[in-house]
């Protein structure tokens, strides 16, 4: 081999070389270029996660607040003499946010409502978080609610706390233009619909009656309106509790 064709071969081989370069200069300057741009995306994701973070924490304040106000007032409408709080906390639990639904009396520990002895605070509590809710959605349903012994705990049939307790569910019904339709024994509900139901032995028979308390008798009845009162079976329990330091 002459000395030209060893020139051609090495200009050959340095060319090579030389394209091999410029491809890897072109591969780096794209995986840099997509490193930038994964930047950019970690960064807006970080940002979309704070904001997302912020307006879970707005909404949980804005929703903790609305439906503490509403029940702690429906509790005490009825146990005026008892200054309970109704209290919602949220908290994070194995990477789930949960919501926790508590009862403090005072300065006392809050617990959890059907932990109540007597069952009372809980009926109280129930009727008002359905009404919460039902007033949450979006958009709403029908202005309707069912209600199966909504308060059968409550208190004692002339007891003040069944007084308040028909106060209260009636105004709610009439403030939030809900039509109440409860299921219940109580003889001495008043609505301003009242089918009575009573069972012969072979059959129910179905009798509807006005705007008045439902006839004493052993049957249920069906009761709509939305001015509706209660009557219950069990007084309302009161706990022993730990006060908090």
């Amino acid at each position: 081999m002459n000395r030209q064709d060893r020139l051609n071969d090495c200009t050959e081989w340095l060319n090579r070389r030389k394209g091999e370069k410029d491809l890897l200069e072109r591969q780096l300057k794209e995986k840099k270029q997509l490193l930038v741009d994964e930047q950019i995306n970690v960064n807006v994701s970080i940002k979309a996660r704070w904001v997302l973070t912020e307006v879970i924490r707005i909404t949980q304040e804005n929703v903790k607040e609305y439906i503490e106000s509403l029940v702690t007032m429906a509790i005490r409408s009825v146990l005026i003499d008892r200054p309970y709080r109704f209290l919602v906390e949220f908290r994070t639990e194995g990477n789930r946010s949960n919501c926790h639904l508590l009862v403090q009396e005072a300065d006392y520990e809050p617990y959890v409502p059907k932990d109540d002895q007597g069952g009372g605070i809980i009926d109280v509590c129930s009727f008002a978080l359905r009404v919460v809710v039902w007033s949450l959605g979006r958009p709403r349903t029908m202005s309707v609610l069912y209600l199966d012994e909504p308060v059968k705990q409550v208190g004692e049939t002339n007891s003040e706390e069944m007084a308040r307790t028909r106060d209260m569910i009636g105004k709610v019904g009439k403030e939030c233009g809900l039509q109440l339709i409860i299921n219940t024994h109580d003889n001495e509900f008043r609505a301003d619909k009242v089918f009575r139901c009573v069972h012969d032995g072979v059959k129910s028979v179905i009798t509807s009656g006005g705007s008045s308390a439902v006839e004493r008798g052993p049957s249920r009845s069906k009761i709509g309106g939305s001015n509706p009162s209660l009557r219950s079976r069990k007084k309302l329990g009161q706990k022993k509790r730990k006060r908090l330091v």
